[in-house]
C-alpha cells in the first residue's frame, strides 16, 4: 500500500511559521497587492533563479499572462477544465 501525504502532519511541522503568515496577510489586507505580495515575488524570483515573478488572483489571468508571453493574442486555446 503506498501511504497518502499526512497533510496534518506537515502542517504541524510549520505551524507557527505558517499561522504568523496567515495572520499578517489578514490583518494588512495584502492579498493580490501591496508590500506582502512583493516580498512574495521577491522572495519566489530568487527561490526559482527567475529574474522576477508576477503572482495572480487567479489561474484564469495566470494562463492569459502565459499566452500573452509567448505571443499568442487572438484565436481559440483548448486547455483542460
Amino acid at each position: 500500500m503506498i501511504p497518502f501525504t499526512d497533510l496534518h502532519a506537515q502542517y504541524q511541522e510549520a505551524k507557527t511559521e505558517i499561522d504568523q503568515a496567515y495572520q499578517r496577510v489578514m490583518t494588512t489586507s495584502s492579498y493580490i497587492t501591496g508590500p506582502i505580495v512583493d516580498e512574495f515575488e521577491t522572495t519566489f524570483a530568487e527561490y526559482v533563479g527567475a529574474e522576477a515573478c508576477a503572482s495572480t488572483g487567479s489561474c484564469t489571468t495566470a494562463l492569459l499572462c502565459a499566452l500573452l508571453a509567448c505571443g499568442i493574442k487572438d484565436g481559440e486555446v483548448i486547455t483542460t477544465p
